[in-house]
């Protein structure tokens, strides 16, 4: 791994330690068909700043709201399916940081909409607009880490100014993958992006990092830069060690969603040992974009 690569894994790594998944329970209140709670929202209700809710294994049909610095953490096979489907199925609103893990969203417009800071961790999420919507203010973050998500619209959708990080999570079917907005940092890392119609949406305010990753099998531009109204800030494009490959436009596009208007690239793009091959328009709209030495692996490496 390169030294870049390296640099990135260990700042990904330490964020999601300090975000909430290896979080210490100070408090554990339990959630099941025999336990003092059968409703997750009750037992949140009730729980104290840095409390853990244990969910047992069942279908619980609810939406939820978190408003205080709690973990909460399925045990088993729990499926949350929102009562009102109009409504995010699981909504943080809160000052500190929130951790979700190991639940299954079904049936969800929204999955979950965040904000404030959260760490969202080996959940699987199916949702027909928005996987996981998050708008988080710097110095504040958010993290999905081994997450998978599925369906339709965008899979996640960043806001903000702070820094998120998506990692070694699983994206399908959507219209767009990752869609970067805002003055947001978002970093990608080891995320496998398929068979949607576009991989990773940032605008030009936006700095976003695509870390060993491979977006394939996309219809349209694996990696699509687009104006916001705002001038100002630039932010950057870094592509590291990932693999780009059978996407049906282009690798890297300056423009529309359907590739019209491609303009001078207007966000610098960085990065290197990256893969790109197969796709059906080339790598770049336009087509030179002044890709920086050693962006392209070397042939057989």
């Amino acid at each position: 791994m390169s030294r870049i690569a390296r640099f990135f894994t260990v700042v990904v790594l330490l964020v999601g330690v300090g975000s909430g998944v290896l979080a210490t329970e100070l408090g554990v209140l339990v959630v099941g068909p025999k336990s003092d709670f059968t409703r997750i929202q009750d037992a949140m209700d009730s729980a104290a700043d840095g409390d853990t809710i244990h969910v047992q294994s069942g279908v619980y049909v609810e939406n939820l709201l978190i408003e205080k610095p709690i973990h909460l953490l399925g045990l088993g096979n729990v499926t949350l399916i929102p009562a009102d489907i109009e409504s995010p199925a699981i909504c943080v609103m809160q000052e500190g940081s929130a951790s979700i893990q190991h639940l299954a969203i079904g049936r969800a417009s929204v999955g979950i909409q965040v904000s404030g800071e959260c760490m969202v961790a080996y959940c699987e999420i199916s949702s027909t607009e928005i996987g996981l919507k998050a708008t988080v203010w710097e110095p504040g973050s958010v993290a999905a880490l081994r997450c998978t998500f599925r369906g339709t619209g965008v899979g996640v959708e960043l806001l903000g100014s702070g820094n998120v990080y998506v990692l070694e999570s699983g994206f399908s079917e959507f219209g767009a993958a990752v869609l970067v907005g805002g003055r947001v940092t978002a970093s990608v890392g080891k995320c496998m992006i398929e068979s949607c119609y576009e991989g990773v949406v940032a605008n030009h305010n936006a700095t976003t990092v695509l870390l060993e990753s491979e977006i394939r099998d996309c219809l349209g531009t694996a990696v699509r830069l687009s104006r916001s109204p705002y001038a100002e800030p630039v932010g950057e494009l870094y592509v590291i060690e990932s693999l780009i490959e059978g996407n049906g436009k282009w690798a890297i596009s300056f423009g529309d969603i359907n590739g019209d208007n491609c303009a001078a690239p207007f966000v610098p793009i960085l990065g290197e040992g990256n893969v790109i091959r197969d796709n059906s328009y080339g790598v770049s709209c336009p087509l030179d974009i002044g890709l920086p030495e050693g962006f392209l692996a070397a042939p057989g490496s």
